[in-house]
Formats: C-alpha cells, sequence, structure tokens
C-alpha cells in the first residue's frame, strides 16, 4: 500500500493503536506526526524514549542504540528501556486515546517485549521501494547529525562514514562525493536488509502491512 491510502483507511477506522516499523529514515516519524496533527492520535516515539535514557544516565549514544534495538540478551540499558516504554504505553492506553508507537527495532523479541502492553494492534511496515527518495532522506538525517549527536543513524550507517572526513563536515557542512556515495551505499544495503527484517516479523507478528516508500 501507498502511505495515502493507507492513511485513508486509517481515518476511516481509527484504529485505536498503531505501530510503524521499518528501517531509519523511511517516513515514519513524519507519518506519526501527520497522525497526530490530522486525526489526534497520542505518538510515542520509541528513539525519544531511549535517547532520554542514554542522557540521563551518561550512556554513549551509539553504542546503547545499537545493543537495546539490535542485539538480543539482558542488560542494565534494555531493563530501563523497557519500565520506560511499559509506563509510557500503559499510561497512554489508560487515557483513551488512539494511540501511535514508531521506532525502527531490529531485534524481534525485544520489539515483541516493547508491544506487550498492547497486544491488539495496527502494524506497519515502512519499507524503502525508492533508492532515490531513501537516500535523499538519509541524507536529510545526515545533515542534521554532529559530533556530538549521531541523530540516530545506525552503526552500519556511521561505519561507511570516514572519521576524518565527518569531522570536516561537522566543521563545514558540506557534502563530499565520498560522504554521497557512502549513504547511497548504506541505502542499498539497507533496502536489502529491509526485506530480510520484514520476513522475520512476518514469523512472529500477524497481519502486517507493507507501506511502499517511493
Amino acid at each position: 500500500m501507498t502511505i495515502d491510502e493507507i492513511y485513508q483507511d486509517i481515518a476511516e477506522q481509527m484504529s485505536p493503536v498503531i505501530y510503524l516499523s521499518g528501517k531509519t529514515s523511511t517516513g515514519k516519524s513524519t507519518f506519526g506526526r501527520k497522525l497526530r496533527d490530522e486525526l489526534g492520535y497520542q505518538v510515542i516515539e520509541l528513539e525519544a524514549i531511549l535517547l532520554e535514557i542514554v542522557k540521563k544516565n551518561e550512556l554513549d549514544e551509539q553504542t546503547t542504540f545499537r545493543k537495546v534495538l539490535y542485539d538480543a540478551g539482558e542488560f542494565e540499558a534494555k531493563a530501563l528501556f523497557f519500565n520506560a516504554t511499559d509506563r509510557i504505553i500503559g499510561d497512554a492506553l489508560a487515557n483513551g486515546r488512539p494511540v501511535v508507537i514508531e521506532g525502527a527495532v531490529a531485534n524481534v523479541e525485544t520489539l515483541q517485549r516493547i508491544l506487550q502492553p498492547a497486544p491488539k494492534l495496527l502494524f506497519l511496515y515502512f519499507h524503502p521501494t525508492s533508492t532515490e527518495v531513501y537516500t535523499r532522506n538519509l541524507t536529510k538525517r545526515f545533515m542534521e547529525s554532529s559530533e556530538e549527536s549521531y541523530g540516530g543513524l545506525p552503526l552500519k550507517f556511521w561505519q561507511l562514514i570516514d572519521d576524518v572526513e565527518f569531522k570536516t563536515f561537522c566543521r563545514t557542512r558540506e557534502l563530499t562525493e565520498n560522504l554521497n556515495a557512502s549513504i547511497k551505499q548504506y541505502a542499498l544495503n539497507s533496502q536489502k536488509e529491509s526485506l530480510i527484517r520484514l520476513e522475520e516479523f512476518r514469523q512472529k507478528f500477524e497481519n502486517i502491512i507493507v507501506v511502499e516508500v517511493q
């Protein structure tokens, strides 16, 4: 389905709980804000919750995001995250207002645990079908990054970015040919990974609706 098609369906049915999944920079946050502003949904941003935990506990942003959203197993940062999501999602559902939960969680078991307080939901998966659009979205997010904050972009993205070149970019805010090439390469890699992640989710969640970002 396209974004416009799924929006129309939601506007007509007003599903009480919606989860927006998919790779980073596929438009999940923008769509969530549209549902908030036009249909009155409360939006819960999982990455914003995790970033608050990172700042409060003075944790390394990249390492914590990777471990919590990608890795299996139990550890302190993930426990803090679960406590926060349980409280925030539980409070939102208790208020009776329609809720959107948004965030690119890669680990299936972690996602199941996060969504535990909301067993009945509409699961939307945003897949980047257009390389051009996806590269543009990633570039926009990269432009918002700095040496103090990596803009929520994953470790696999930063592994393609040269450290020295990034430090120069932080001073000049100019995109070089190499940086553009690295961003496009990540977009291509991420498109393939997106399909793999989708199949993993389908093994654990029923009735996933794929939203084509094009």
